[in-house]
């Protein structure tokens, strides 16, 4: 980690590897330059002509349309590969005590509390909002990116941490919790038509994913 101990940064203090990889990590979450994301994490940067104001777009959409084109995969894999590629994947969980994880998607209440349950009972814990602490969060019903991934692929991306996605439908059988005749049939889908399912992160983003216009953010 490159980052100075201090609030203020300048590209003079920076590798050209770490611009890149920010420059990167900018576009790939909707920022216009790597100093609107430092600055979203409290750094300041300098109003003025450097690699960190430097405006950047991404390729995502060329990358993207050349996968789907590749895979031939459903509008409804597609959607699953949007953050099943930005996080890393597991299918289950070794060991529960002092994990922290917190669940997103469109949870049924009774679901979501069962799931909880279960999850404390073998020592973790479960937390609302995605932290420094967080370990797993366990998607469930997402047709995309939601609040919690957002955060968790910044998390990875710019503070380094290590936080891991699981699908409910992965998870559920180790606490033997049955799955709905629909979410069954879902999961097949996928698999079907994304047998590596847990093997995609960095697939369609990555560093390397940014252009730099040759405006400055100033």
């Amino acid at each position: 980690n490159e980052l100075p101990s201090g609030k203020a940064v300048s590209a003079e203090m920076l590798s050209e590897e770490t611009i890149s990889k920010m420059q990167c990590a900018a576009s790939d979450l909707g920022f216009i330059s790597a100093r609107r994301l430092l600055e979203a994490y409290g750094y300041s940067v300098a109003a003025e002509r450097s690699d960190l104001t430097a405006i950047v777009v991404g390729t995502d959409d060329v990358r993207a349309a050349n996968k789907k084109e590749k895979r031939q995969i459903s509008t409804y894999s597609e959607r699953k590969v949007g953050y099943l590629s930005k996080l890393p994947v597991v299918t289950a969980i070794p060991d529960f005590k002092d994990k922290t994880f917190v669940l997103t998607g469109d949870y049924p209440e009774d679901r979501a509390n069962g799931l909880s349950q279960k999850i404390i009972s073998k020592g973790g814990f479960v937390r609302k909002e995605v932290s420094g602490k967080t370990d797993y969060l366990i998607a469930y019903d997402c047709d995309g990116t939601t609040m919690e991934m957002d955060d968790a692929i910044k998390r990875n991306k710019v503070r380094k941490d290590k936080i891991s996605l699981i699908l409910y439908e992965d998870i559920a059988p180790q606490f033997k919790m049955p799955l709905s005749a629909d979410d069954k049939r879902a999961f097949e889908f996928l698999k079907m038509e994304l047998p590596d399912y847990d093997k995609l992160f960095g697939e369609s983003v990555g560093y390397g994913s940014a252009e730099v216009t040759g405006e400055y953010d100033v």
